[in-house]
């Protein structure tokens, strides 16, 4: 006898269950690409009681929920092999995209759901209130890191190159991306701030105190925070605006002067009497930095720079492609005004993408993309990351949380790994062969991810593209910006050694 039922075969022998006192388990999924994390899913439901029922969402269901091109496999396939598991006692088959017409037909005593189902976790389960009228119970099984189905599917398609694979179509679809960089409006939101280096020599230690005395040879200054994400922007032939505030001061106007040499718009650059440009000095001695020293205010700005900031954002939104937050926590990105911005920015349905800073990331909730470090992420979540189930706990975490599109997490000399909505994970290594120093190597990452994101690129491209930017940047000293030149070589340089 076949355990691929219809739901009227199922209810004559629910019937028969109910009278011999046996406990029915039931379960659902698409189930498409079944993978060892199924298996332990599936096995562990059984456990729960003495029948276990999957429910299997229909070929024409599993496009509505995860768009077209999906399932893989088709649905009478995929129940074959469901049935084919001795853990698995039936499987039925439904149109619906939830099984709650089912589950009030069957009535199973119990109706388990993996761990991304659980309280707080963030997906709705809204069949559990039909479990709870009649009197049965629901149970969540926790999460088995390491497997997934749209991972897997998400991987293979990447791989592919979402349009027939290889490495070299990989490599030319990357240059098609860079090359429609060019002319894409960027608006820079963020903390600008001004990056003095002071060049020398150690020759001597201070008779003073055990400390180096560094021979200054020469002084350069460098856009620093948002602005270096401005800049990145610029060079790689964004059209960029800038919102930020500065002071009344040397550093402002210099500042402002560096923006203008890169052709990044200044329109809405604020100026503040109140506050100092920040301005970090580094001192770097036979190319290794050896002390850093900070001048800056953190006062959260005013009410008239914040109501001058969101009357420039309104004024500017309609022609811009993609919005950049770039948060270093010294004022500027306060959470009123960043919540407009995204409320904004989701309105005329552009994308926003947020370098964050400090530990209460809800003020970024409702963002398309946000990318903290392997440091800052582990933070949030309070939990470190340690190992590949810690990073996939804390990138799931962090989605869920602020209900945004991705997650992306740089993880430094480990590379970059995307965590997407739809259940996607994919771990990207670090593209750079010689690291010198990896300052403003963040401001690159985020300003690449968005260019390509304003280009029409899949976010795994972005992702990609915005790795090797960075490996690009980090072969230099100091804070530094990658042309499309440079980025086009590392392309060809990496693709011809993969």
């Amino acid at each position: 006898m076949s355990k691929v039922l219809t739901l009227d075969q199922l209810l004559a022998i629910r019937e028969q269950s109910r009278s011999e006192g046996e406990v029915v388990v039931f379960t659902n999924g698409c189930f498409d690409l079944l993978h060892l994390g199924h298996v332990r899913y599936l096995q562990a439901a059984k456990e729960l009681g003495d029948v276990l029922i999957v429910g299997l969402n229909s070929d024409a269901s599993v496009r509505q929920l995860r768009g077209p091109g999906c399932p893989l496999v088709a649905e009478q396939d995929r129940a074959e092999i469901l049935a084919a598991l001795s853990c698995v006692d039936y499987v039925v088959i439904f149109e619906e995209l939830t099984p709650e017409r089912v589950i009030a037909s069957l009535k199973p005593d119990v109706h388990c759901k993996g761990g991304d189902y659980a309280p707080g976790a963030g997906k709705p389960m809204p069949e559990a209130q039909t479990v709870v009228e009649y009197g049965g119970r629901v149970e969540i099984i926790p999460y088995i890191s390491g497997y997934s189905s749209t991972s897997l599917i998400s991987t293979i398609q990447a791989k592919n190159n979402m349009s027939g694979g290889g490495i070299s179509n990989v490599k030319q679809r990357l240059i098609e991306v860079v090359r429609h960089l060019e002319g894409k409006k960027v608006l820079v939101v963020g903390d600008v701030m001004l990056d003095e280096y002071v060049w020398g020599r150690v020759a001597r230690i201070s008779p003073e105190a055990p400390i180096p005395v560094v021979e200054v040879d020469k002084i350069s200054f460098t856009p620093g925070g948002a602005a270096n994400v401005a800049v990145n922007a610029a060079s790689l032939g964004g059209k960029v605006h800038l919102i930020g505030v500065i002071g009344d001061d040397e550093e402002g106007a210099r500042l402002r002067q560096l923006f203008l040499d890169n052709d990044v718009r200044i329109d809405g650059l604020m100026t503040d009497p109140t506050r100092p440009t920040t301005r970090k000095t580094r001192i770097i001695a036979q190319n290794q930095q050896v002390l850093r020293a900070d001048r800056e205010g953190r006062k959260p700005i005013g009410d008239d720079i914040a109501q001058r900031i969101q009357s420039y954002i309104l004024d500017v939104i309609s022609e811009i492609d993609v919005v950049v937050v770039s948060d270093y926590a010294k004022g500027m990105t306060v959470a009123s005004l960043l919540q407009q911005l995204i409320q904004v920015a989701r309105r005329f349905e552009k994308p926003l993408v947020v370098d964050p800073k400090g530990r209460d990331y809800s003020k970024y909730r409702g963002a398309t993309v946000v990318t903290p470090n392997k440091r800052e992420a582990g933070q949030v979540v309070d939990r470190e990351i340690m190992d590949e189930e810690s990073l996939i706990y804390v990138g799931r975490t962090l989605l869920n949380q602020l209900a945004c599109e991705a997650v992306v997490i740089t993880r430094g000399e480990e590379g970059m790994s995307l965590f997407e909505s739809n259940g996607g994970v994919i771990h990207l290594p670090a593209f750079s062969r010689e690291v010198y120093d990896v300052t403003g190597a963040g401001d690159t990452v985020v300003a690449t991810l968005s260019l390509a994101l304003a280009a029409g690129a899949h976010l795994f491209e972005c992702v990609n593209l915005a790795n090797h930017a960075a490996g690009v940047v980090v072969g230099k000293v100091g804070t530094a910006n990658v042309t499309r030149k440079e980025l086009l070589r590392a392309l060809d340089l990496y693709y011809y050694y993969a």
